[in-house]
């Protein structure tokens, strides 16, 4: 079980073995896997993809979700695929920006919405089952934090403060939040 103090006093528990568990189960009953290549694996998806089936779960339920909890989901989404199977499920680079991790592409993508919720039908996208069956195990898990409580989370966990080294957190930064410090990170919260 994961617990992190995201305001003074207040102490979340992620009940993380869930997802852990079901991911596990799900990796040997189904024979989940990826293209390999001589260069290492090929991810399954793109974070725009992942983006827009998650814009279109909180859509279906009349939920409003902006850029800041967006960009955490995919990082949370990437970061769980990684421990889990050690494997990335989307190639796209997440930064280190001010506010927690970011995946630059996606946020320009819907960078018009600045602050606000996104409002736009982000359309249909066909993701493969067991991708659709883990944003599901994650967003079980996080969609009830509000934006800066997942800010907060994010600046205390290591993926974000070692890629920003030394950087001041109100410092710009696009550092990058690489795949290894991610896929460690998640695995002993997994763990322990």
């Amino acid at each position: 079980m994961f617990s992190t103090e995201i305001v003074p006093g207040k102490t979340w528990r992620i009940p993380m073995k869930i997802i852990y568990l079901r991911g596990f189960l799900r990796r040997f009953s189904t024979g989940m896997h990826h293209t390999r290549t001589e260069e290492g694996t090929m991810a399954q998806v793109t974070a725009s993809e992942v983006a827009k089936h998650i814009l279109a779960n909180f859509t279906a339920r009349g939920e409003a979700i902006g850029n800041l909890k967006l960009q955490k989901l995919l990082y949370y989404t990437q970061g769980w695929h990684l421990a889990l199977y050690c494997e990335s499920l989307f190639d796209d680079r997440i930064e280190a920006w001010v506010h927690g991790p970011v995946v630059p592409g996606v946020f320009r993508e819907y960078r018009e919405f600045k602050w606000t919720p996104i409002v736009t039908q982000p359309g249909i996208v066909d993701l493969p089952r067991q991708v659709v069956d883990h944003i599901g195990e994650v967003l079980d898990v996080y969609e009830k934090f509000s934006p800066w409580d997942l800010e907060r989370m994010t600046h205390n966990e290591a993926p974000w403060k070692e890629a920003r080294g030394p950087l001041p957190p109100d410092v710009p930064s696009n550092a990058l939040i690489n795949h290894e410090s991610m896929r460690l990170f998640f695995t002993r919260q997994m763990n322990g």
